[in-house]
């Protein structure tokens, strides 16, 4: 088995040979796993190995810098029973603290997007879509009385020629 850091871009000077299957002859004596988490500095894969150690895991290779491949003998498993937590799992508690940032980085851009929106869709408010009957002119009508007509003034007095006789 080889242990290659496939990280691109760096030389790999630690790709080393791990040493043949002790006191086995094949693989179903083994038991492999691979963990997932944020794995992207020496520090972090170290402490990995660290805590891996605990259930008896060494490392085998590192897949890319979330995913590192575990692998231990099968005899090994029996001392699981006296060790606390779970030997078999895939999530690690050192990748988890570093993958927290970038979340935590991709939810607030998320929210501040959705608040951008709410507030753009806000701010243009249009008429109602609701269609709305047009207004229909309302005639009012009206009828005015004639005005009452003035008291007409008899004529002045014309004078009056008495007869004539003959």
């Amino acid at each position: 088995m080889i242990f290659v850091n496939r990280k691109p871009g760096v030389a790999q000077p630690h790709a080393e040979e791990w040493p043949e299957l002790p006191g086995t002859a094949t693989l179903e004596d083994w038991q492999f796993k691979v963990v997932r988490g944020w794995f992207g500095s020496r520090t972090a894969i170290q402490a990995l190995q660290d805590e891996q150690a605990e259930y008896g895991w060494r490392l085998v290779e590192v897949l890319d810098d979330n995913r590192v491949r575990f692998g231990r003998p099968a005899a090994v498993a029996a001392k699981d029973v006296a060790r606390t937590g779970n030997p078999f799992s895939t999530r690690s508690r050192v990748g988890r603290r570093a993958a927290f940032l970038p979340l935590v980085f991709l939810g607030t851009l998320a929210a501040l997007l959705a608040f951008g929106l709410l507030i753009v869709s806000i701010s243009r408010v249009e008429e109602p879509a609701v269609a709305t009957p047009a207004p229909t002119p309302i005639t009012v009508e009206t009828r005015l009385d004639p005005l009452p007509t003035p008291p007409v003034m008899p004529p002045p007095p014309t004078t009056v020629e008495p007869p004539r006789t003959p």
